[in-house]
């Protein structure tokens, strides 16, 4: 059994970080590759169910609970494995993991809010928000009258801005010209 000195084995630590990347971005891409080619059971379309029957039915799960918001998960899982693969320590990953699912189920109520009746393909079952969407949107909108669209839209950008973790000081300043122009923070040790 080796045993490295301390220093060379935390120079093993980024190695750990890009195979974990690569295993996420892998995930991501088959997840939306069985987004895309989501065809119900039976169905004779030219490319249907790329992702086999496990991949049919976790996108099936998906796009059942939040319609549309399903795109959430391999779009940020791409982001997220990236950042791994360049060497950037998960912040407040707890967090962000447990965003991600709000965050999808309200584009899924925004797309059941803005969309309404009119589904995309493979959607016709449970409409472009899902059941979670469907359900959140009309409770809001119960309440809310017509603001619930707003409401959602802004709960999503919020959600959406911690998910990025972009610094709004930063993005203004990059805007206008002033000072730093560096939009997403370094990578920093875990809080």
């Amino acid at each position: 059994r080796p045993s490295f000195p301390p220093r060379r084995s935390s120079d093993l630590e980024p190695v750990g970080l890009e195979l974990i990347g690569v295993g996420v971005c892998l995930a991501s891409v088959l997840l939306a590759a069985a987004l895309v080619t989501l065809a119900p059971e039976g169905s004779d379309q030219p490319f249907r169910n790329v992702a086999g029957s496990l991949g049919r039915a976790v996108a099936g799960a998906l796009t059942r609970a939040v319609g549309l918001g399903a795109w959430m998960f391999p779009v940020f899982g791409v982001l997220w494995g990236l950042a791994l693969l360049r060497g950037r320590r998960p912040r407040l990953w707890g967090r962000r993991v447990l965003l991600l699912p709000v965050s999808a189920a309200l584009l899924g109520a925004l797309a059941a809010l803005l969309l309404g009746r009119q589904c995309p393909p493979g959607l016709e079952r449970s409409g472009p928000g899902g059941y979670v969407g469907v359900a959140l949107a009309t409770g809001l909108f119960s309440v809310l009258g017509k603001a619930a669209g707003l409401a959602v839209l802004v709960g999503f950008l919020g959600t959406l801005r911690l998910l990025v973790d972009i610094r709004l000081r930063t993005l203004l300043a990059r805007w206008t010209g002033d000072g730093d122009t560096a939009v997403l923070p370094e990578a920093e040790e875990d809080e």
